[in-house]
């Protein structure tokens, strides 16, 4: 069942975050945010944690694009469930400032629709 594959990839990917193996981690962690966007939604907040887990493996990699985009995913979907004050919007806005993600201060991120017509204009 799907809990259960996100559950083993999840430990993968912790395992494998530890080991640095962060090529392996990026395929990985795309798979995990597919499936929360398919069983619990584009917006729910396991969904939103799992991007910034892509944007943190994107950082790693120097993936810069990737990452912005990532970390803007994570930060909508955090600010739907979280007061903008709150500690964990800070501290997803420190970790954008620290990884450049471009107007981390200010930002309210990229809403599904938006990623998506981002990510289409490159294709």
């Amino acid at each position: 069942s799907d809990v259960y594959k996100r559950q083993a990839l999840h430990k993968l990917g912790g395992n494998m975050f530890r080991q640095e193996r962060f090529e392996e981690i990026y395929e990985i962690a795309n798979q995990i945010v597919r499936i929360h966007e398919a069983v619990d939604g584009y917006e729910a907040e396991i969904t939103g944690k799992a991007w910034g887990n892509i944007g943190t493996v994107a950082h790693r990699l120097g993936y810069g694009k990737e990452c912005n985009l990532a970390m803007l995913r994570a930060l909508y979907i955090m600010l739907l469930h979280k007061d903008p004050e709150s500690r964990d919007v800070l501290m997803h806005r420190g970790k954008m400032l620290s990884f450049q993600v471009p107007d981390a201060e200010s930002t309210t991120g990229l809403s599904h629709n938006a990623y998506i017509a981002t990510t289409e204009d490159e294709l």
